[in-house]
């Protein structure tokens, strides 16, 4: 039997050309149709930072698969035949069953293939398997003695724009791990989480959950007891995280969130006694604490922020004017609410041996309040001092 291959024609050649060049555009558009329909906005911009393949991989891949299936339509383009002049073995082949089964398969490839893209994209894009990728991304940079900033700040992104509170601690459990990987690398010395817990203050500042909230502060007063263990001469991060937990503290009310309020005292008071815990920073922190507490008036988180700090400043009498500064400003603050919230602040007052005296101690506090623009603190000071 003599088989005859098909000859390309002009005409053909050029409606072969046109598709060609339709296909094509498709193809490089696709997978960003695919993208934008597989892909949620949060993660569509993490995608990008990190896997390049989106953007050029998946289009080569689908335009070279369809010039191969215009290839193989051209083998197959129809030829003009004479049945008056084509002996039967010409009209056989041409009329072969076995071409139409394999372009009835390329047919069906072509259909199935944008279905199979956009199955590997849901399931490669998942928040998941993101989230897992950043956190081997960051293991693999720590283990080498630096961290991957662009990483974190991905895992930071996803964290802060969570919607539920599982989402918002999935990040948080990744955040723990990459901080406590980081404290037992021996080049750790105290320093170096800067960016990590700015990320579980950034993960909770948009926060309507006091679970998620909760368990942030509790990451954040492991760090601290990781630290203490190592019994550094002086740590940076002490004062991070206690910074850091005094603004939580005050985002803590705006969810009405008393618990973790009071979590994050007892937290405090927890850093204060360890031994590189920093005194000024954990007065500073429920200070800023007890003065919001009483704002929102939530009187039972105030009085424990000065209780705590009433405990912490008279650990050693006499109190002096350094010690005492932060102290006396919560107590100003109290005395101005007047009734039960002054005689609180005055029965604390008693009890305590000043150095040089009460007076000075309050004029210094004054000065130091007025020093940093803390003014409505000095004004109330100020007032103490001329009703006492």
């Amino acid at each position: 039997m003599t088989v005859i291959w098909s000859q390309l024609t002009e005409a053909w050649a050029g409606v072969y050309l046109q598709v060609a060049a339709t296909i094509l555009v498709f193809a490089l558009g696709f997978p960003l149709i695919v993208e934008q329909i597989s892909i949620s906005e949060d993660l569509r911009r993490i995608v990008h930072r990190h896997n390049r393949m989106v953007e050029w991989l998946l289009p080569l891949l689908f335009a070279l698969a369809t010039l191969i299936t215009l290839c193989f339509v051209w083998f197959l383009h129809p030829v003009a035949i004479d049945f008056a002049k084509q002996d039967q073995a010409v009209l056989n082949n041409a009329s072969n069953p076995n071409n139409n089964i394999i372009a009835s398969l390329f047919i069906t490839l072509i259909v199935l293939t944008p279905a199979i893209i956009l199955r590997v994209f849901q399931v490669s894009y998942r928040r998941n398997e993101i989230l897992s990728s950043l956190k081997q991304k960051c293991d693999r940079h720590i283990e080498e003695g630096f961290l991957d900033h662009i990483a974190l700040e991905d895992i930071q992104y996803l964290g802060e724009l969570g919607k539920t509170r599982g989402e918002k601690i999935q990040v948080l459990e990744i955040l723990e791990q990459l901080a406590y990987k980081m404290q037992t690398c021996t080049y750790y010395q105290g320093k170096g989480l800067e960016d990590i817990i700015k990320a579980i203050e950034f993960t909770l500042q948009k926060d309507t959950d006091g679970d998620s909230f909760a368990r942030g502060v509790l990451i954040l007063q492991h760090i601290i007891e990781n630290i203490s263990k190592s019994r550094f001469d002086s740590s940076y991060d002490v004062g991070l995280v206690l910074r850091t937990l005094g603004r939580l503290g005050v985002i803590a009310f705006t969810i009405d969130s008393e618990r973790s309020a009071r979590k994050i005292v007892e937290t405090i008071q927890f850093i204060s006694r360890t031994p590189d815990g920093g005194f000024l920073e954990a007065a500073l922190a429920l200070f800023e604490l007890g003065v919001t507490a009483l704002e929102h008036g939530q009187f039972l988180v105030a009085v424990e922020a000065l209780n705590k700090l009433e405990a912490m400043t008279c650990q050693k009498e006499p109190v002096n004017v350094v010690n005492s500064s932060t102290y006396l400003g919560l107590v100003a603050h109290f005395w101005s609410r007047g009734g039960s919230a002054r005689q609180r602040a005055l029965s604390g007052l008693k009890g305590i041996k000043f150095s040089p005296s009460r007076s000075k101690c309050l004029r210094s506090a004054q000065q130091s309040f007025f020093g940093t623009a803390r003014f409505t603190t000095a004004d109330l000071l100020s007032k103490m001092i001329a009703e006492l």
